[in-house]
């Protein structure tokens, strides 16, 4: 990955981790995905962000992405097993969502084609199947909430 492009993900990536650090977030497994696998034991590639949010006893993890949205998928499921598998009471309290671009947003929601296949349905991820069923993006039964996520 080309260094300007790293600097501007992991710009993004913190801007977001302080914004969910003020709205109450704690990390208990870490503040890097090296630190989230290790604390987690997730083999692969882990999310971004994992937050307790205390007051209301939920979960939340993030993923910052351009514009592969199956690399996220894949982020958000592998550190969802490694919550589950640490905190089994999390099943149930645990939200997903993925910041992306300006750009990719709008190829999410206004582009016929979708970004790799996917589509936004409300603010939830998913895709369409051979015969044009809808489906949402799911995690352990958890959909994946998508955010646009603007540069300062």
């Amino acid at each position: 990955m080309p260094a300007d492009k790293r600097r501007r993900g992991e710009a993004q990536e913190k801007r977001i981790r302080d914004r969910l650090a003020a709205q109450g977030y704690e990390e208990p497994y870490g503040s890097t995905d090296a630190e989230i696998r290790t604390q987690l034991g997730i083999l692969g590639r882990s999310a971004d962000f994992i937050g307790y949010h205390p007051e209301s006893g939920t979960w939340l993890i993030c993923e910052s992405k351009g514009s592969d949205m199956d690399a996220a998928y894949e982020q958000l499921n592998n550190t969802m097993k490694g919550l589950l598998a640490k905190e089994p009471a999390s099943q149930g309290k645990t939200d997903l969502r993925i910041y992306t671009t300006p750009q990719s947003y709008q190829r999410l929601t206004q582009d016929a084609r979708g970004l790799g296949g996917n589509h936004l349905r409300g603010r939830f991820l998913g895709y369409f199947d051979e015969d044009r069923n809808w489906h949402y993006a799911e995690v352990q039964g958890v959909r994946i909430e998508v955010l646009e996520e603007q540069a300062p």
